[in-house]
């Protein structure tokens, strides 16, 4: 309500313009209850369909919905997604939302990754004009964000560094240990596991070993052995020359037992696969007992997904039989391996508790740290199987700008027709809008590069490797002399793949085609599942 024309008004439109048109005016936008914007927004989340009813075509939301570049973020039709100047979009909601606000400070969320919508109806200009909501909007949204993102059964997931906290570390029981892990083994409230069992009863830490970027996570290429300076304890790398604990390492600091407590993305090519395999076959040839401190990783281990991998002999990327996305935690893959060449290693999983096969990482109540400098966010760890197949062509995948693996980009890529080509597929879960973006680092450093980013609006249906394939594909036809993908085989490590990519094959017809071609994986893989 405020004061117009001697009364206050209640129940009618404050706008002067449209009070004194009977209450519809164009530019005053559309008026109605929460109930009713209640039920719009669920038509919208529908994908225009609501309660068995039909109101909009799927692809009529679908393009209002569509982000479009609109310097310095994006906007869809009609609707604020991330231009920096609406605040609809509360701080927990990621990027793929649509929203709007009013002159009042009213405002609509509607989070397509959560099927969430937000709305505040208040009146900032009451009574005299000068109120401002943008406190209210903010505080509710992350409230709301808050408890869309926390766990499905309100209880939060476990750890296997919490569980084995909690079940007084007896797993380690009077065992000499060599941990494997970096920053992204900590418990919820961020004490290392290495701070954790060199204080736990009966367990004697010896020694620290660290895969690809160290122990904190931020060192890019081979790196020297040093000490953790919280524990002072020896931190040997598993990331150059040192592939695995050596036997000599092992006998003279008599290690009976490695502990691996490592954050994995359940990447074939992440290096973390590889040397959990090493480690593994180190733990076997001695005799070892080989915990694994388990953790769920970003997609929720549910689908594989990409061709299974040739194995090259000394590869830190290709190492493993397996498909690009094993769909497996690392204990599962831990024991999973047992099978192979680390056969016979005395394998052993502390199991997570609370953690269910599917769950997205943003449902488990837990903190993301980044397993390496270029995956801040679960997003960019989810988007990474697929757009990391890239990064081996004359193409920037986003290191060096606060958005890795979630945008691509080059000087000579014509970006609009890019996103409208992946656009036009309707890959699910994700939207593509032009970007343009200026790395600090690696490839194209310090050149502006026109592109296409990314945004993850349905975490759990995304396809990763398939949109890898996608970009491949429009790359090559849109930019054939231009992009260079002479060393595109390394990390898809498929050659088939490969061929019909230079082919100018359908992605689809590509993506079909790995289907069968798993040989004896889909069995191993489910004797290995730890969870359901």
């Amino acid at each position: 309500t405020m004061p117009r024309a001697g009364r206050m008004l209640q129940g009618e439109v404050h706008d002067p313009i449209a009070f004194g048109l009977g209450g519809v005016a164009g530019h005053a936008g559309l008026f109605g209850t929460a109930e009713d914007l209640s039920r719009f927004a669920r038509m919208i989340l529908g994908q225009g369909e609501i309660d068995g009813r039909r109101v909009l075509a799927r692809e009529t939301v679908r393009a209002m919905s569509r982000p479009r570049a609109v310097p310095p973020g994006l906007r869809a039709w009609g609707w604020e997604m991330a231009s920096g100047w609406g605040g609809a979009r509360g701080p927990e909601f990621p990027v793929g939302g649509i929203g709007h606000t009013g002159f009042t400070g009213t405002s609509l969320w509607i989070d397509f990754a959560s099927r969430t919508a937000v709305i505040i109806l208040t009146s900032r200009v009451h009574p005299d004009g000068r109120g401002d909501a943008s406190r209210l909007r903010a505080e509710v949204s992350a409230i709301v964000g808050r408890a869309v993102r926390a766990p499905l059964d309100g209880k939060p997931v476990l750890t296997g560094i919490e569980v084995l906290r909690r079940d007084g570390y007896r797993a380690l029981a009077g065992r000499t240990v060599g941990l494997i892990t970096n920053a992204s083994g900590v418990d919820r409230q961020g004490k290392t596991t290495a701070e954790l069992l060199r204080g736990a009863p009966g367990v004697k830490l010896v020694a620290l070993f660290t895969p690809e970027h160290g122990l904190g996570t931020d060192l890019e290429g081979p790196h020297h052995d040093t000490h953790d300076p919280r524990t002072g304890l020896p931190v040997f790398s598993l990331y150059g020359p040192r592939a695995a604990p050596s036997a000599r390492q092992l006998g003279e600091i008599g290690i009976d037992t490695l502990v691996w407590d490592v954050q994995d993305v359940g990447t074939r090519f992440f290096t973390y696969a590889c040397t959990l395999r090493h480690a593994l076959s180190s733990a076997a040839r001695r005799n070892l007992k080989f915990v694994v401190l388990d953790r769920p990783p970003p997609d929720g281990a549910d689908d594989v997904e990409g061709p299974v991998g040739q194995v090259v002999d000394g590869s830190i990327t290709s190492c493993l039989p397996v498909p690009v996305r094993y769909g497996m935690t690392p204990g599962e893959l831990a024991t999973f391996l047992r099978e192979g060449d680390a056969s016979g290693a005395d394998v052993s999983v502390v199991r997570m508790d609370g953690w269910k096969r599917g769950t997205p990482f943003e449902r488990t109540g837990l903190k993301w740290v980044r397993p390496s400098p270029n995956l801040p966010t679960p997003h960019g760890a989810r988007l990474y199987p697929g757009i990391a197949l890239l990064e081996t062509t004359n193409v920037s995948v986003g290191r060096g700008t606060d958005l890795p693996f979630e945008q691509v980009g080059a000087p000579w890529l014509r970006s609009h027709a890019l996103a409208d080509a992946l656009e036009a597929r309707n890959l699910p879960g994700v939207r593509f809008a032009p970007v343009r973006f200026t790395p600090s680092r690696r490839t194209y450093a310090g050149q502006e590069c026109t592109g296409v980013r990314i945004l993850v609006v349905e975490p759990e249906v995304v396809e990763p490797v398939r949109i890898g394939v996608a970009f491949a594909v429009e790359l090559t036809r849109l930019h054939r002399e231009a992009w260079n993908r002479a060393e595109l085989p390394m990390l898809i490590a498929h050659k088939p793949t490969c061929e019909a990519i230079e082919r100018g094959d359908d992605a689809d017809a590509i993506v079909a085609s790995w289907k069968g071609g798993e040989g004896e994986f889909p069995a191993k893989r489910e004797k290995a599942l730890l969870y359901r």
